[in-house]
């Protein structure tokens, strides 16, 4: 699918019309009728917006159905960026410590083996 595609998809998901979507990221309706029709990809900070709005990832919108997160993926990044500046540093350092932790065992292990 093309990005214009997967913009359409993912709007029409959310029962939003072109002009609603367009006037909640401050763009001309013909401006983005052209970003679904394939004239022209979005700018990064309006793909942005248009995520944000429409509630999904950037990359469902760029690769849709081939993108390379699960749904239970997405959703814990969704959990993840609702979460307080303080709270989401203090997670991110948690993270790359588990992370860190899983693949260090993972490399010792396939070393003995």
């Amino acid at each position: 699918m093309t990005i214009g595609e997967n913009l359409k998809r993912a709007r029409m998901a959310k029962k939003i019309s072109q002009r609603a979507l367009a006037e909640r990221i401050d763009v001309g309706g013909s401006t983005y009728v052209g970003w679904e029709h394939d004239t022209n990809p979005p700018p990064a900070d309006k793909l942005i917006l248009i995520a944000q709005a429409l509630e999904t990832s950037i990359d469902e919108l760029l690769f849709g159905e081939n993108a390379g997160l699960s749904e239970e993926m997405r959703d814990l990044f969704r959990r993840f960026e609702k979460l307080p500046a303080g709270t989401k540093q203090q997670a991110r350092l948690m993270l790359r410590a588990m992370l860190f932790s899983l693949e260090s065992g993972a490399a010792q292990a396939e070393d003995a083996a």
